[in-house]
């Protein structure tokens, strides 16, 4: 469990900190503005599956193992990885995060090689584990890091509530790259993940209170909105974001007002442009410095 700190003379220090939920979530006053960006008819989403994992005490950050067939997720509650079956979340393995003495981790995404990188929202520091070890390289974002993909090249980030950007870097920590995003308006970024867009790469964004879906697609220099649609199911906190090449469908991580955790399998349409793992191999040439 984490531990509280209750010392007097330490609460000045960590006041930046004490507002975070155990999801990462600050909740603010601010935050109940409506989003600026274009909600738009362009963008369908349908239901496929939705189930729990009961032997984890949390579900936020999600993604898929390099080659696509085992899904996993981070509970920063437990301090565990878990892996289970994206067709029902039955339990199938676990990694300890053990790299830090108390982290607070959100995002998880995982290398063509099957390397897995996590962040933390306490700390600025990226961690990796390459299998059999782990390693630590600083944030370029700092401690404020929240969903995670990795793109057949770079790592991407969403990060804080207040910079309404997202970010990518080399595997290395190198190279970072930032694009506004400023159609989540108050929204507070909280998963993502990239998937094919025709010749492009296309990244989905979730946030923890604006029940929305953002869209864009990244060309190699210009990142462009698609605009957003609502969370097609009701939930108290939006979190973590994947897409499956095996599947062509998306996994979507959130709670409920009773604060249990659920995943939801999703199928999803841009109009003009098929989401198709055929076109996934022309996003993976994009050349980035």
């Amino acid at each position: 469990m984490k531990a509280t700190i209750l010392l007097v003379l330490m609460l000045l220090p960590i006041l930046a900190f004490a507002n975070y939920d155990s999801n990462g979530y600050m909740p603010s006053d601010e935050n109940a503005d409506v989003s600026p960006g274009a909600e738009t008819d362009d963008i369908t989403i349908t239901v496929l599956n939705t189930f729990s994992c009961s032997y984890a005490g949390q579900i936020m950050g999600l993604d898929f193992t390099s080659d696509s067939s085992v899904l996993v997720f981070v509970s920063n509650v437990d301090d565990i990885m878990y892996s289970c079956d994206p067709d029902n979340g039955n339990y199938l393995g676990e990694l300890s995060l053990t790299y830090a003495p108390d982290p607070d981790q959100f995002g998880v995404c995982v290398d063509d090689a099957g390397n897995c990188y996590f962040n933390d929202f306490e700390m600025n520091h990226m961690y990796w584990w390459d299998t059999s070890a782990w390693h630590l390289m600083t944030n370029p974002i700092g401690d404020d890091g929240r969903g995670m993909d990795f793109d057949g090249t770079r790592i991407w980030e969403t990060f804080d509530c207040t910079s309404k950007q997202i970010v990518s870097v080399n595997t290395d920590g190198s190279g970072i790259q930032y694009y506004d995003i400023p159609e989540l308006g108050s929204a507070e970024p909280s998963g993502l993940t990239t998937f094919p867009y025709g010749s492009d790469i296309g990244i989905m964004v979730a946030s923890y209170n604006l029940h929305n879906f953002y869209f864009y697609s990244f060309d190699g220099s210009t990142l462009t909105s698609l605009g957003f649609v609502p969370c097609p199911l009701s939930c108290l906190t939006s979190m973590g974001l994947t897409y499956s090449a095996t599947r062509d469908t998306f996994f979507w991580s959130w709670d409920d007002t009773s604060g249990d955790y659920w995943i939801t399998e999703l199928d999803i349409e841009i109009t003009g442009t098929s989401l198709t793992p055929a076109t996934w191999g022309s996003i993976k040439t994009v050349d980035f410095n």
